[in-house]
């Protein structure tokens, strides 16, 4: 431990004489939690979960005229993890990459890496998670005006192999990684409107084979905003093999608007997954899978649909939702989220009928912003599942669902250096 933050010291040193900027952060969050049917129905023998969760983050940045660093380590625990007298290593790298710019409108970053497009959908960081999302990747992106491209690639393999490049997905540390990963984005804005392409493809390595099946996502969104009416719309289509072979075709598609003004903000929203036809003839696998998103931010602060296949067997969803937002006083906020959950299929394998009605779920959150690196959040969700969900979800004569959490965060600013020539 000492040794690391002498080095963090020798680095800062080196930097503030050379860099043209450079910053060294910290992050320090807690969050305790109450839990009585978070992604889980409960029922009358459940008993109530109690813990506090931790996450520390310290990330330092350097940026000069001709490339940019970020290196941030991070250590993440639930309050009583580990033995008082431990001696387990908790700390790890959650960034680790350089950005070099080729030329002025070139630049390559590589390394290990957050990929955050367009509304998170399919690329996030998770923020709300302890341990967050990044990727071991490289892009490259051409920026020149008012277009923007982006390209990126992954190529992820489990050790420094000597032949071959076996890549085991049923490795119990990589179980859900992707093996090859490329993606591009196109985006042009022109004053209040953004449209942007995307095409992504992932591939993964079959078990007990080193046959590669890929999925393709491919889609349009468009953005309209001003000061006060706010319009998005996206649509996918999910094709290519999943990862035990099967062919894919199965879509997307969401739609919002929203009415912000100083005070207060309002959105409506439609979000439809596709889910399997079993009307249908072919095998094929219809139930679209979001891919490296952070589904806490659209399907409910409770989570019931993190995991498409296992919490709707395979109907798909479909979630209507109103946003509320008003702004009590300059320091905190007020948010309240409902959301009205159905399957989008109404015929399960087997061919057995359901009512497509899911659950009705309300999300309420008051947030205390005390100053630029300090605020206070804390929020209370209930869901009420149907008979259907009961279904899905093997949890007959369940009971309403509830969930209480309060998030401190603290994000210091250590060090800043401007260098000027």
């Amino acid at each position: 431990m000492n040794r690391i933050f002498l080095f963090l010291i020798s680095v800062v040193v080196a930097c503030a004489i050379q860099a043209q900027t450079f910053d060294l952060k910290g992050e320090f969050r807690f969050r305790p939690e109450f839990r009585q049917g978070y992604k889980q129905l409960p029922d009358s023998n459940s008993e109530s979960a109690y813990f506090v969760a931790q996450r520390n983050r310290l990330g330092l940045h350097y940026l000069s005229d001709s490339y940019e660093v970020q290196l941030t380590l991070q250590e993440t625990r639930v309050w009583g993890d580990q033995l008082f007298k431990s001696d387990k290593s908790t700390i790890g790298v959650l960034e680790s990459w350089v950005s070099i710019k080729l030329c002025d409108s070139l630049q390559l970053k590589t390394g290990r890496q957050k990929l955050i497009y367009g509304n998170q959908r399919l690329f996030s960081e998770n923020n709300w998670s302890r341990t967050g999302q990044v990727h071991d990747a490289a892009v490259l992106q051409w920026k020149s005006g008012i277009n923007t491209i982006d390209f990126g690639v992954a190529f992820n393999q489990t050790t420094e192999n000597i032949f071959g490049t076996d890549y085991i997905n049923s490795v119990s540390t990589i179980k859900d990684n992707y093996k090859t990963m490329s993606f591009v984005r196109i985006s042009k804005s022109i004053a209040n409107l953004n449209v942007a392409a995307m095409g992504v493809a992932d591939g993964f390595q079959a078990l007990n084979s080193q046959t590669l099946y890929v999925r393709a996502t491919e889609g349009t969104e468009i953005k309209y905003k001003t000061k006060k009416i706010n319009f998005f719309a996206s649509g996918y289509y999910q094709n290519g093999h999943t990862s035990i072979g099967t062919e894919i075709s199965a879509w997307y598609f969401n739609a919002e608007i929203g009415y912000n003004t100083d005070k207060y903000s309002i959105l409506f929203g439609n979000e439809i997954m596709s889910g399997d036809n079993v009307k249908s003839a072919s095998a094929t696998y219809n139930q679209f899978i979001p891919l490296y998103c952070s589904n806490h931010a659209f399907n409910g602060s409770m989570d019931y649909f993190s995991n498409m296949q296992k919490s709707t067997m395979g109907t798909g969803l479909i979630d209507n939702y109103l946003k509320l937002s008003y702004k009590v006083h300059k320091i905190w906020k007020l948010q309240f989220d409902y959301h009205y959950f159905a399957t989008q299929q109404t015929t399960l394998a087997g061919g057995t009928s359901i009512d497509p009605f899911l659950a009705h779920e309300a999300d309420l959150s008051l947030k205390f912003n005390f100053s630029n690196n300090f605020n206070l959040t804390t929020g209370y969700s209930v869901l009420l599942g149907s008979n259907t969900l009961e279904l899905l979800t093997g949890r007959p004569e369940s009971n309403p669902a509830h969930w209480v959490f309060l998030m401190l965060e603290f994000k210091p600013v250590f060090f800043v250096h401007h260098f000027s020539k």
